[in-house]
């Protein structure tokens, strides 16, 4: 009993992590047009934490939308994230999680 008590608390504080890792390798992919970015925390000696807004068009050409992502990204890759760059990203089916292909790499200009 405490190790499936044990177990399911392990579960219950890993499995967003492990939904983001899912969705990261196999989920849909897509287009996104950065909207706004910001960074907000320069803290940090080698990556920034940046929040991106995006505007997301499935490769399988289903109705775009809109997604607000916090990602932590290494300070050379900030200056790609600006207003107006096109970004190859995954997604999950429910469309709550938005992540980048790495390395990120811009694909158009609007």
């Amino acid at each position: 009993v405490v190790l499936l008590v044990l177990a399911l608390l392990w579960l219950k504080m890993h499995a967003p992590h492990l939904s983001a890792t899912i969705v990261h390798h196999t989920g849909d992919r897509g287009v996104a047009t950065i909207e706004r970015s910001a960074v907000v925390c320069r803290n940090h000696k080698v990556a920034d934490i940046v929040v991106l807004g995006m505007t997301v068009y499935p490769e399988d050409q289903s109705e775009a939308f809109y997604d607000e992502e916090t990602l932590l990204v290494i300070k050379r890759t900030v200056e790609k994230l600006q207003p107006g760059n096109k970004i190859p990203v995954r997604f999950n089916r429910r469309r709550q999680m938005v992540f980048p292909l790495s390395p990120i790499t811009v694909v158009g200009t609007r």
